[in-house]
């Protein structure tokens, strides 16, 4: 193969990963939009002189519920004595006409206490419909009491329970982010690391640091390894980093590509990108046994796999009909079936927990001539309809939350500002915010991971 041939296959490579970075990142949080179930979550135990550590929980409660994009918590001004004075002690001292008039639905009432052997905690759960007084839910649910728990731990947990017997679905306060954070570039000595947080970008934990470029975080199914793509001496290698015991592995260091490693869903195989034998191909490999295995053909390039939840097939990123569009194969008989139509790039697919929906990078028209047009969309399984999700056009690498409600990506603040930052765009488009994680450098390719609980 000529030299130009493999420069031009690299260059729409890295077109198709973007790996571009900027220098110095700012992290401001937006409010949430007004949309959602208008709630205000009462200081816990009914007491603005509880303790601070309640004090704290229920404020992250409040904060873990706008991120969901479900709820819109109205603020609750405790230094107002006439807020103060209709705080009830109970359900029959609400003053429903105060509360509406302040544009609540709800009141979230919370106690905690625990259990005779103290081992566990009983979260007491009241939801006041303020226009349904008469058709109140209430409910007690035990929880494990963690020894030496932090408050911001257990308020994502307590967030959780709220959250399902709210909404009937599982939430995902209590999971974890991952991202590569870039620091230093255009200077001799530039650090890239990557990182671990909460989910809405707190306690920030360092795993791995190095001059070299990382990139392609992804859990693996059991959330204890995450695996991604290092260029230790100017070569691409795909390594796992096991959490529990901080061992990095590498996989594989074939000449050329090395990229977009993807779990399967058992866990025992990864998806991964390799150029070894000429273009960039999708194949899988057998982390029991080691075989590799090609699963796409042609002169296409193809990259970016993502699992079915059945293993059964692979969604990828191709431009094998010219343009970069998503594509998706059987496993079992390698039949290949482009899924996106509508605008003309399509890229970094992934499904929703109910493989009903395919949340992808998206651009209209006119996409080679322009740094804007690259925005979040998800795009239905059943009639191909595209919405898309935000606005500024700077967007990439979406990844869906465990629970399928929340889109997490990488971004640019507006269109006039290089900063990389993190944010979340509800799957309905109708709330999103900036995660505020702190600290220099510019912030891309997130991963969520699994539900660890």
């Amino acid at each position: 193969m000529s030299k130009i041939i493999k420069l031009k296959i690299i260059l729409i490579f890295i077109m198709f990963v973007n790996v571009s970075w900027a220098k110095v990142v700012h992290i401001r949080v937006t409010e949430a939009m007004d949309v959602g179930i208008k709630l205000v979550v009462l200081p816990f135990n009914n007491s603005i002189k509880s303790s601070k550590n309640l004090n704290e929980i229920s404020y992250i409660v409040g904060s873990d519920l706008n991120y969901s994009g479900q709820f819109k918590v109205l603020d609750l001004d405790l230094e107002d004595l006439d807020v103060v004075e209709k705080i009830p002690t109970n359900a029959q001292e609400i003053d429903f006409t105060f509360w509406r008039r302040l544009g609540a639905e709800y009141l979230l009432i919370t106690k905690l206490y625990p259990v005779q052997n103290a081992a566990n905690l009983v979260v007491n759960l009241q939801l006041i419909d303020l226009y349904k007084p008469l058709e109140p839910i209430s409910l007690n649910t035990e929880i494990e009491k963690y020894p030496n728990e932090a408050p911001r731990k257990l308020a994502h947990r307590i967030s959780d329970v709220i959250f399902e017997k709210l909404l009937g679905i599982r939430g995902f306060f209590n999971t974890k982010i991952a991202y590569i954070r870039a620091e230093h570039l255009g200077e001799k000595n530039p650090v890239y690391s990557l990182n671990i947080a909460d989910f809405d970008g707190f306690n920030e934990h360092k795993l791995i640091s190095t001059k070299y470029p990382l990139m392609s975080p992804n859990w693996s199914r059991d959330g204890k390894k995450i695996s991604f793509v290092s260029f230790k001496d100017n070569r691409a290698n795909i390594s796992i980093a096991d959490l529990e015991s901080n061992k990095v592995t590498i996989l594989t260091s074939y000449p050329g590509i090395n990229g977009a490693p993807a779990w399967s869903p058992d866990g025992n195989k990864l998806a991964l990108v390799l150029s070894k034998d000429g273009n960039p191909k999708i194949y899988t490999l057998d982390l029991i046994n080691g075989n590799l295995q090609k699963i796409t053909n042609g002169i296409a390039i193809d990259t970016e796999p993502f699992w079915s939840s059945n293993s059964k097939e692979i969604f990828f990123t191709s431009n094998r009909g010219g343009k970069p569009q998503i594509y998706k194969i059987s496993l079992l008989d390698r039949e290949i079936q482009r899924i996106t139509f509508k605008g003309e790039y399509n890229a970094t697919p992934s499904l929703t927990p109910d493989n009903k929906s395919l949340v992808m990078l998206h651009c209209t028209k006119n996409c080679s001539k322009t740094d804007t047009g690259y925005n979040i969309a998800v795009q239905s399984l059943d009639n191909g309809n595209v919405k898309v999700l935000t606005k500024i056009g700077m967007e990439d690498s979406p990844v869906i939350s465990p629970n399928g409600v929340t889109v997490l990506y990488s971004t640019e603040h507006n269109k006039n500002d290089n900063n990389r930052i993190l944010a979340v765009v509800s799957i309905d488009g109708h709330f999103s915010s900036y995660l505020p994680i702190p600290g220099n450098g510019s912030i891309k390719n997130p991963a969520w991971s699994p539900f660890l609980e």
